[in-house]
């Protein structure tokens, strides 16, 4: 089984500026989002090598800027939560690529159904860093069980088909030593 790990490397953009530049540091719209696989059969000394690795980055971020990776704007009159993930045990990235111009009328469509959403719920709109338009949304859950017992939350609002050029879902799995300022996953 491959596996993946999803580093949402400060909900907020802002916040890793402000050590450069000493402006705020409450929060604030943007998330930079990475996702990264180990080669097959080394997830331990890829584990062990990304631990140095954060912790590098916990003595020099205040001196590097960060390059490369997506940008994403969180969208809160779509989503229903604080624009950063609750910890949580399992996590649903849905990513959508649509068709050029399509974006308008996609969150138009999500703000229609926003009073459906059931749970945590987060939507980004990508504004750096891939093709766009990109949207990840993001639903953190306690277990592999209640992300498959919510199947059919899964499902993207109502009219959006024509609209989406690609969709991907995947189930990532928190590892708490491996991500930047997390608290302990809720049960």
């Amino acid at each position: 089984m491959k596996h993946r790990w999803l580093g949402i490397v400060g909900t907020v953009l802002p916040t890793l500026l402000a050590a450069q530049t000493g402006a705020r540091t409450e929060g604030g719209p943007y998330a930079r989002i990475a996702v990264l696989r180990p080669h097959d059969g080394r997830t331990v000394e890829f584990e062990a090598g990304y631990i140095r690795h954060l912790e590098w980055h916990r003595q020099v971020a205040p001196h590097v800027e960060y390059v490369g990776n997506a940008v994403y704007e969180y969208l809160p009159a779509l989503s229903r939560g604080t624009g950063e993930p609750q910890p949580a045990a399992r996590l649903e990235l849905t990513t959508v690529d649509l068709v050029p111009g399509a974006g308008r009328a996609f969150e138009a469509a999500l703000g229609a159904a926003h009073p459906t959403l059931a749970g945590e719920t987060l939507w980004y709109r990508m504004v750096a860093g891939g093709a766009v338009p990109r949207y990840a949304r993001l639903r953190p859950r306690p277990t592999l069980f209640a992300l498959l017992d919510e199947r059919s939350d899964q499902a993207l609002a109502d009219g959006v088909k024509d609209l989406i050029a690609r969709t991907t879902v995947e189930i990532l799995t928190l590892r708490p030593t491996l991500s930047l300022g997390l608290p302990p996953a809720r049960e």
